[in-house]
């Protein structure tokens, strides 16, 4: 149907009035279009607004995850910093009660090593003294015998001595006796030889 000139009221000629129904539809389609497009666009806007509170919540959710994890894992690291401060004091508790022990028992090998080699220095002395009386004795003992012996052999030789010097006497007398014999003999043989002549 042909829209009437607004200026003169008449109705348009054909022409006009197919420009203006291909401008109508063309504006239909245009507005048609436009609402498409808008329409498509809050769709899209719908599911981006979806999709972005999904992302946000999920995105809450993991730094949620995250915190939890974090403070959980600090709690971890908490309680293993306690046991762990627990444990180096029981160890330093054990060191220092190993020190100690080990100083007493130091001390006790002290004092056993040292009665030990007392006993054993004494034990020594005391064989020493044992093997030194015993070797007096034996001593003394062949002192004793080299005495006897030594004066059994002085008696003998005294009284060898005295057989000698009673025998040396004896020979004495005849030595003297044979020296004046000859010098009676030679005087007799000189007066003989010369007295007669």
């Amino acid at each position: 149907m042909a829209l009437p000139n607004r200026e003169t009221g008449e109705p348009a000629p054909a022409r006009n009035q197919d420009r203006s129904a291909r401008e109508r539809l063309q504006d239909i389609n245009s507005q048609s279009r436009v609402e498409l497009e808008n329409s498509l666009l809050k769709e899209n806007l719908t599911e981006y607004t979806v999709l972005f509170e999904k992302l946000k919540i999920e995105q809450n959710d993991f730094l949620q995850k995250a915190e939890r994890s974090w403070q959980q894992e600090r709690q971890r690291n908490e309680q293993q910093m306690q046991s762990l401060r627990e444990h180096m004091n029981v160890l330093k508790d054990a060191n220092e009660q190993l020190n100690a022990n080990m100083s007493e028992a130091i001390a006790a090998l002290t004092s056993d090593v040292r009665a030990a080699t007392v006993q054993t220095v004494d034990e020594g002395l005391k064989a020493n003294k044992a093997a030194l009386d015993s070797a007096a004795k034996k001593v003394t003992d062949y002192e004793k015998g080299i005495t006897k012996t030594m004066s059994g052999h002085l008696a003998t030789f005294n009284s060898q001595q005295n057989k000698l010097f009673k025998f040396d006497s004896f020979r004495s007398l005849v030595f003297w006796a044979g020296c004046i014999s000859n010098i009676f003999s030679l005087i007799l043989l000189l007066w003989v030889l010369f007295g007669k002549g």
